[in-house]
């Protein structure tokens, strides 16, 4: 089984034998690194040390140590440690990044769904159908509007007197229009979908004069059923 420290350990003694020695070739380089071991009392043969490069067979300590200290450290463990660290390191980077671009892409598909949201629809629009907006493709209809979101809750109401007009701050949550004599009420500060006149708040003396009794209501209803 290939062991990447050892394979690296490897790697690199026929790196620097390739700048002592000149040559190119496996064969140039581990004759090279054969005379250097046995230099330092290791015997090993330049075709095992190969063998050992191309991750066919594991050197024993002894070799370990003789490559390791022709790399300038003082053991092969000392080379293992230092490389482990390294490789956390690089490992903790990777890490880092992965989770760097992870936040990035989560951030950009956050940005563009509410982009998406709060920009306009280019190709759709709303239409009043009477009592409220729809919403439809642009046809350049004469009702059609450009599409806003918030107009979607805006509707036509129908309140009788028995409705309730203001909030507990006695604020007006009904506004009307008045034209021609007669009078329509809607849920929200606005301009009329038709005439597009700005919205008034609802007031006692609209109520008293043009909301209808609900009973008076009641009774239609029951007349006509």
């Amino acid at each position: 089984m290939e062991n990447p420290i050892i394979l690296k350990l490897c790697e690199e003694a026929f790196a620097k034998a390739e700048v002592l020695c000149g040559k190119k070739s496996d064969n140039g380089r581990a004759t090279f690194l054969e005379d250097e071991l046995r230099r330092s009392q290791v015997s090993i043969s330049g075709k095992s040390l190969i063998a050992y490069k191309n991750g066919k067979s594991i050197p024993g300590t002894e070799v370990l140590d003789g490559l390791a200290k022709f790399l300038d450290f003082e053991s092969f463990k000392t080379f293992h440690e230092e490389n482990k660290i390294q490789e956390i390191s690089e490992d903790t980077r990777t890490k880092t990044r992965s989770s760097i671009i992870l936040w990035i892409l989560i951030i950009a598909l956050g940005f563009l769904l509410t982009y998406n949201m709060l920009t306009p629809k280019a190709n759709e629009c709303l239409v009043w159908n009477g009592n409220r907006y729809q919403v439809e493709m642009c046809s350049g209809a004469s009702l059609e509007i450009p599409y806003k979101e918030e107009l979607l809750d805006f509707k036509q109401m129908f309140p009788c007197s028995g409705f309730t007009f203001y909030d507990v701050d006695g604020q007006p949550i009904v506004w009307y229009d008045k034209s021609n004599g007669d009078v329509s009420f809607f849920n929200s500060l606005g301009r009329h979908p038709v005439n597009k006149k700005t919205l008034k708040p609802i007031t006692d003396t609209i109520i008293e004069k043009y909301v209808p009794d609900c009973n008076s209501l009641t009774e239609k209803s029951n007349n006509h059923s």
